[in-house]
């Protein structure tokens, strides 16, 4: 689920006209954060940039380094948990 959002985030991006020199090596957080200052340039109805930010923040819940550790207990995840990326499919019409 992470790497296909990070995927559908960078394709936007090229289409919407970043630079593909700017994209290359970025993960899903630097590419929020382009996505962010496209956004507040430009604007897109209804983008989905929250939902990329649900998703990275499962995503860094998963691998938390204290969950290796025994610190931190591991909350598990079920379906609800995908709701987010549902919404980023529905955006781009999958």
């Amino acid at each position: 689920m992470y790497y296909i959002a990070e995927a559908f985030l960078h394709n936007y991006l090229l289409e919407v006209g970043v630079k593909k020199s700017l994209l290359e090596g970025k993960t899903l957080g630097g590419l929020i954060a382009y996505a962010e200052i496209y956004l507040m340039n430009k604007g897109a109805e209804r983008f989905p940039l929250n939902h990329y930010k649900d998703i990275q923040q499962l995503r860094n819940s998963a691998v938390h380094p204290a969950l290796a550790t025994g610190k931190k207990e591991n909350q598990g995840y079920d379906l609800s948990n995908l709701d987010c990326f549902d919404h980023i499919i529905r955006y781009f019409g999958i």
